[in-house]
């Protein structure tokens, strides 16, 4: 009897530690809403990640969150996925845990005949350039995302915007961190790349996109300037759920894979510098 109760005992203690260690962890989450940033990949990140204080981290279905002080403001840094399908569960994700009162995405993204190299694209607009449907004769119609809540046809069809267009203030804060940030040049081969803010539409898919006249015709169609893999699902995601949303990629590439290879971790670094600078202003 005396083991028994000796085994209960140990069992109890077992789990009041873990409920005191859980509740721990909900407590000492931000006491006030953080401003959420996001990228695909973890070198998107890693500077800002660089930079925080007061630290911890958070492990939540496959994605950590980093918490802590970025230029005095309350933050949480994730790396949230490649593709608009990762992106947008640890965006979610990122709503359900910490209520952020904004979320910023970061990152590279591939450019276009508008743009090049280095430059730095301060999304006044996202939008997928794959949803929609192919007609009996393969022609493609895009067409805007739906609703949670929306049936596929009939009187309850509720859809999403085309466009998903960035928060005012976010996006006054950008241009304002733009003209106050030092930047990096990019180098690749013999030709340097000058680093610069530019605003435009970036178009989302979850391809890789090397294919000149699909570039084309997806700029005439959604009037884009930059493609990246993820903005989209992100914004949609915020959209939803009423939090404001900017989308800040750097230019990488021109579609061209080992551009992007040797330029990606000076262009999202640039990035990141302009996300960071953003910070003093909200």
């Amino acid at each position: 009897m005396q083991k028994i109760i000796s085994k209960l005992m140990v069992a109890t203690a077992i789990l009041f530690t873990l409920f005191m260690t859980a509740h721990s962890a909900v407590a000492s989450k931000p006491q006030t809403a953080p401003i959420g940033i996001i990228s695909a990949i973890k070198m998107e990140t890693n500077y800002l990640k660089s930079q925080l204080k007061d630290m911890k981290t958070w492990t939540m279905l496959g994605r950590t969150y980093y918490t802590g002080k970025l230029n005095g403001r309350s933050v949480v840094v994730a790396q949230v996925g490649i593709g608009a399908i990762n992106a947008s569960v640890g965006t979610a994700i990122l709503i359900d845990e910490f209520s952020p009162s904004a979320v910023i995405m970061t990152g590279v993204a591939g450019g276009t005949s508008k743009t090049q190299p280095g430059e730095i694209v301060i999304a006044k607009k996202v939008t997928f350039y794959d949803f929609g449907m192919l007609d009996p004769k393969g022609k493609f119609h895009r067409s805007s995302s739906y609703t949670p809540n929306s049936d596929f046809s009939g009187s309850n069809v509720k859809k999403n915007p085309l466009f998903f267009a960035a928060d005012e203030n976010l996006l006054k804060c950008a241009v304002k961190a733009a003209q106050n940030s030092n930047f990096s040049n990019l180098k690749y081969g013999e030709t340097v790349y000058l680093t610069n803010a530019v605003q435009g539409i970036i178009a989302t898919s979850e391809i890789f996109n090397e294919y000149v006249p699909q570039i084309n015709a997806v700029m005439k169609s959604t009037g884009c300037i930059a493609f990246d893999m993820e903005c989209a699902g992100p914004a949609q995601v915020c959209y939803n759920q009423k939090v404001p949303f900017i989308t800040i990629k750097s230019i990488s590439d021109n579609g061209d894979f080992k551009m992007f290879n040797a330029l990606k971790h000076i262009s999202a670094k640039n990035a990141q510098i302009l996300v960071e600078n953003m910070l003093k202003s909200l």
